[in-house]
């Protein structure tokens, strides 16, 4: 006998025979008529007709094997009692609400039929990828792992074991409920080789008299067993795999978390608050290992940061409370609400959809993490008939993750943070969708090259979010990225959808300038709408071997003609990468001097570095502050460090001293620096992450001249009078939002205090 498959049932008469019809139907199909599978029945001690149907399919199916307890066991002993007639060499627990999909199906017991004889174990329809890791000759630690901190499915049905394992360790079911987690930690702890089969076989089905259906102390005990059950084994595999996430730490702090979870959504306080009691009771109780008792109360006094995750954070905050003498029930029962009316997120995840070549993104951030550069983190690969709906609930799947602790594409983000919950209007779009430039840029992904659109349809897209304006926020940004935008055939008809809206307030074009856009520039003509253009060289040589083709003069000769159809020169962003390559005192006075004599030094400056680096060098720091000193000299009036360098540069003394001898030995005025011994303060204004790393990354900072309240850059009746009065210079913070900040400041009528500096 190839399969026994064993499925417990109680009180399920109404229903039975049609799942068990389809469950014979659907495995005599896939196994192609053969009788080399069973079916055994067990009767749970049902008190309505459930026996005398088991006994009538058994009557007509050969497959069917009927078991009867007298007794209600629970659906763990059910099983064990339906293995003592099991003579299949490969076992499947499955439940009496179970979907078999039929597709999926045929793989697995093609799978069973093929499978190496070394392999004693079969996952399926499992949560995580494990495409790079096929387990085979070792334990799974990581599937292990995943299980007991419920990052991946625990039910025994994602499995299927080979009989003998069970039987030659002595594997059974524990009672009660949640059952499930330990047997299958024995099974993965046992098993010598574990195949993993990427597709979803099975649709867990929950009806409504599930007895895992809403939180209950019985579910609660449930829980807190399995975690004392496995203790005595766990400290040995940690010990074997090294890994963190199979600490008893881990798992007790998630299972917590789970718990507190799911009491929460409990639409009751009375009911709420009754369980909680019941949750911190169990875990005061004698009948816990004192290993466990020490490891609650490390994780109680566990330090809380912006990146913990709300299962960590709500149970810390529930083992704080419940190692007082009285707790306040109510006040417990907000304190966990708040945990979870909020969550990690990030405000790309929240109100940004990113639109790439083939694919959505949920940002265009990159970062490092554990020496890996990450980021770009990628929500969908789209075909033809992705939707908004498609992209939201991918956004869902993934916030998910992140709050829970499971493995993401975010992990280790410094962007995330603790935000409300709410309904999120999109406030910012970006465009990459397409793949065609004329420059090759030796920083730039080939993604970029091929001339051709997204297999979905970008300008579908726009046109859904144009229609339903509910979904997008009153001051909506728009940014066309990637390769070249204005190449684009939707370039002209995305950009009539976008500005038809009112809610559209910026159009940020970053575009190569290589060739001449007609098109832009009737756009131009829109005060919303910008331009960035990244030349990141002073002379023709380094400017062909970064940028690929085409000439300096041309692009300068293009961003003069762009100019004269803009209001405000200030729309127009010129940007310099500082590179190794790129930054020597030539390059960089080259530069500037073809800015003025091309008359653009009324342009914003954006200085950046490359994202690939992990740590900007000393050379690129000194290059940074260089080509800044060298543009205010020039008489420039606004300049900008953007993301990548406050990401990749914390300015410390040692570093200013290199910085102020290096300008010193080149003749540059060091007026322009803001440092530790600067004679002025200064005030940032805009909220955010650059404030942030001004004040805590240099030198002006850490001495206390910036000043710490950061204002609000759309609310000027915050400023106060007190801060009109002041002689502080004003400095802008922010990249994107640069130029509405500059508005600002001007409607305050405070422009003649506005900062031209660079804080070091």
């Amino acid at each position: 006998m190839l399969l026994s498959i064993i499925v417990p049932t109680y009180n399920r008469a109404d229903r039975l025979c049609a799942v068990i019809q389809a469950y014979l139907n659907h495995i005599a199909d896939a196994l192609g008529g053969e009788q080399c599978f069973e079916l055994i029945l067990v009767n749970d001690g049902s008190t309505d007709s459930t026996a005398s149907r088991i006994e009538q399919l058994s009557e007509y199916e050969s497959a069917i094997i009927s078991v009867n307890l007298s007794t209600n066991q629970g659906p763990g002993l059910a099983r064990d009692q339906g293995l003592k007639v099991a003579s299949g060499k490969w076992v499947w627990f499955l439940d009496d609400d179970d979907q078999l999909l039929k597709g999926s199906l045929h793989a697995l017991l093609d799978l069973l039929l093929n499978v190496s004889e070394s392999t004693t174990t079969i996952a399926h329809s499992l949560k995580q990828n494990y495409s790079k890791n096929k387990c085979g000759g070792n334990i799974s630690f990581g599937l292990i792992s995943n299980v007991l901190n419920y990052q991946e499915q625990q039910e025994v049905f994602n499995f299927v074991i080979k009989r003998q394992i069970i039987l030659d360790n002595n594997i059974k079911f524990s009672s009660g409920v949640h059952e499930d987690i330990r047997y299958v930690f024995d099974v993965l702890r046992f098993s010598s080789s574990i195949t993993v089969l990427e597709e979803k076989v099975v649709e867990k089905k929950c009806s409504d008299d599930s007895i895992t259906l809403g939180m209950s102390t019985r579910r609660i005990s449930g829980y807190l067993n399995a975690v004392a059950e496995v203790v005595p084994n766990l400290e040995l595999l940690h010990l074997k795999s090294g890994m963190e996430s199979l600490s008893l730490n881990s798992i007790l702090t998630q299972t917590i978390g789970v718990i507190l979870y799911q009491i929460d959504k409990e639409k009751t306080q009375n009911v709420r608050v009754s369980l909680y009691r019941f949750l911190g009771r169990a875990l005061r109780s004698k009948n816990f290992s004192a290993l466990m008792l020490d490891e609650l109360s490390l994780i109680r006094d566990e330090p809380r940061r912006a990146s913990t995750t709300n299962f960590k954070l709500a149970a810390c905050i529930f083992l704080e409370y419940i190692n007082t003498l009285s707790p306040q029930w109510s006040k417990v029962d907000t304190s966990i609400k708040d945990v979870y009316a909020s969550r990690l997120s990030c405000r790309d995840l929240d109100k940004s959809i990113f639109l790439g070549p083939n694919e959505i993104r949920a940002c265009c951030k990159r970062f490092y993490f554990r020496g890996k550069r990450e980021g770009d983190v990628v929500l969908l690969k789209s075909n033809s008939d992705v939707t908004f709906e498609d992209v939201q609930n991918a956004k869902s799947d993934l916030l998910s993750k992140i709050n829970s602790g499971e493995p993401n594409s975010c992990d280790g983000c410094p962007y995330l943070e603790r935000r409300t919950a709410e309904n999120e209007r999109i406030n910012y779009i970006s465009l990459e969708n397409f793949s065609y430039c004329n420059m090759r840029c030796d920083y730039c992904s080939p993604k970029y090259y091929g001339g051709s659109e997204s297999s979905y349809s970008a300008l579908g897209m726009v046109k859904n979010l144009m229609r339903d304006e509910s979904l997008l926020d009153e001051r909506c940004q728009v940014v066309w990225g990637g390769g070249e935008p204005t190449l684009s055939p939707i370039f002209k008809d995305v950009n009539r959808q976008l500005v038809s809206s009112d809610k559209i307030q910026k159009i940020r074009v970053l575009t190569n300038s290589l060739k001449f856009s007609e098109e832009l520039f009737s756009l131009l003509e829109d005060p919303r709408v910008h331009i960035v253009t990244s030349i990141d060289a002073g002379s023709e040589a380094i400017f062909r071997s970064i940028r690929g083709r085409g000439t300096i003069n041309a692009v300068l000769d293009n961003l003069q003609k762009y100019q004269q159809a803009m209001s405000d020169i200030r729309r127009l962003t010129i940007k310099y990468i500082v590179r190794s390559d790129n930054c020597s005192s030539s390059e960089l006075e080259n530069f500037v001097a073809k800015i003025v004599s091309q008359n653009l030094i009324g342009s914003v400056f954006q200085i950046s570095c490359d994202f690939q680096l992990n740590r900007a060098g000393m050379d690129v720091i000194k290059g940074i502050y260089e080509l800044s000193t060298r543009l205010l000299s020039a008489e420039a009036h606004v300049v900008v460090f953007d993301d990548l360098i406050r990401d990749r540069v914390s300015v410390n003394k040692a570093q200013l001293h290199e910085i102020t001898r290096h300008l010193d030995s080149l003749g540059l005025n060091n007026r322009f620096l803001v440092s530790a011994d600067h004679p002025q303060e200064v005030v940032l204004w805009g909220v955010g992450l650059q404030s942030e790393w001004y004040q805590n990354h240099t030198t002006a900072g850490d001495a206390g001249l910036l000043d710490a309240a950061v204002y609000n850059q759309d609310d000027l009746t915050k400023l106060g009078s007190e801060f009109l009065k002041n002689e502080a210079l004003i400095l802008p913070c922010g990249v994107q939002s640069l130029y509405e900040i500059l508005q600002n400041i001007e409607t305050g009528g405070l422009s003649s205090r506005l900062a031209r500096v660079v804080i070091a």
